[in-house]
């Protein structure tokens, strides 16, 4: 009888601890909701439906066609709770003209007090428009992220009765908005606005087609960059996953700070590219190379390779390549993603062979970003740098 892998065994078990954990718990917790929680819920949606749409007409004037409902819960916090109780808060989903929106309002009793996100898109070409005559800039393309959700108790008329409704009381909000543009930037672009607490990402796009794959990434779409905004260092080392399509970008922090960056690309072969920093006297080369060690040098066997996890069976996918980095503190190398057999489920990494400051020869890998059919991947700067694709070959 063949004997199971010590690896698979590990997993195997820790699934049934999961699995019994999970079903511990549900025991813990009962079978669901009982009939009268379940009825209950109902009655908020039921009630729910009726407000927002008396909500929506009078505020905007018109009836909008509900899509959809969903009960919110309360948050249970750092215990997991499967069946947590319903706030009697409803989001409501709906559509008119076209839009699609949210309406979020109480579902325990008859209310016309809500929030929705319905002008969200009015709101952020009314900044575009705002922000292209202030930078002087054409602003193709714009998000904007305010209130966590984008959702408003009043109705927007104009962007300055927009910012003043959404600090009114002293509340501190932060409004976090990021643009497209295929126009060259610099600092001074941003150095005559004057927004309190505004967070403005400005990008420089190569072309329209990264302009495109830019707005469409989840990253920016679902305004995932704001996360990164409380760091400028974050920021922009997210950014320079995306460089292959930027030009640079300028940012101005909610402290009205400036920073800006921009990018030079190479070509290194087909469907191989680089990005480096523009910086005076900095031009970093990256080439094909016979000069690197065998595959198996990154094994668990060799030694040589000290980085947890270590693998087996490495092969090398494709070519290897060198930097000669001219000073450059780092470099993002974008290469095409190979074809695939329907049956190759193995993870790719970059294999990496440098010599540290100390002399010793390393070798360590990292695990690329994939973005638009290529993995994206950032180099530090090192000696004798050298990496190439592998994959650890069951």
């Amino acid at each position: 009888m063949k004997r199971m892998k010590k690896t698979n065994f590990s997993k195997l078990f820790n699934y049934i601890v999961l699995l019994t954990v999970l079903i511990t718990m549900l025991m813990l917790t009962g079978c669901g909701y009982t009939k009268e929680e379940k009825a209950m819920m109902k009655k908020y949606e039921d009630v729910a439906k009726k407000n927002a749409v008396n909500y929506v007409n009078e505020k905007y004037g018109f009836k909008a066609k509900i899509t959809g409902t969903r009960v919110l819960k309360v948050d249970p916090g750092p215990v997991p709770d499967f069946f947590p109780s319903p706030t009697g808060m409803i989001d409501v989903s709906m559509t008119h003209d076209g839009i699609d929106f949210i309406v979020n309002i109480t579902g325990e009793d008859v209310s016309t007090d809500g929030k929705d996100d319905y002008q969200k898109t009015e709101i952020e070409e009314a900044f575009a428009k705002r922000i292209s005559k202030e930078t002087g800039l054409n602003i193709d393309k714009l998000g904007a992220k305010y209130k966590k959700d984008c959702r408003l108790k009043d109705k927007f008329t104009d962007i300055d009765s927009f910012l003043e409704n959404l600090r009114a009381g002293g509340a501190k909000v932060v409004i976090s908005i990021s643009a497209e543009t295929l126009d060259g930037i610099s600092e001074n672009n941003l150095k005559s606005l004057n927004y309190d607490g505004m967070e403005l990402l400005i990008m420089s796009c190569r072309n329209e087609t990264a302009e495109e794959i830019i707005s469409n990434s989840k990253y920016f779409s679902t305004h995932q960059y704001d996360q990164n905004f409380y760091n400028v260092n974050s920021m922009d080392n997210k950014l320079f996953e995306y460089s292959l399509f930027m030009n640079g970008y300028a940012y101005m922090s909610s402290n009205k700070d400036v920073y800006c960056k921009k990018y030079e690309m190479k070509k290194v072969i087909e469907d191989v590219y680089y990005s480096y920093e523009d910086q005076n006297g900095v031009n970093p080369i990256v080439t094909i190379t016979k000069d690197m060690a065998p595959a198996n040098d990154w094994s668990r066997a060799s030694g040589k390779a000290k980085e947890l996890p270590t693998f087996e069976n490495p092969v090398r996918i494709g070519e290897s390549y060198a930097v000669d980095f001219d000073g450059a503190p780092r470099v993002q190398v974008f290469i095409k993603q190979e074809k695939k057999d329907k049956d190759d489920k193995a993870e790719r990494y970059v294999a990496l062979q440098y010599i540290d400051e100390d002399g010793n020869e390393v070798f360590t890998h990292i695990h690329p970003t994939k973005i638009e059919g290529a993995y994206s991947f950032c180099i530090e700067n090192q000696k004798d740098m050298r990496f190439s694709i592998m994959i650890n070959r069951k």
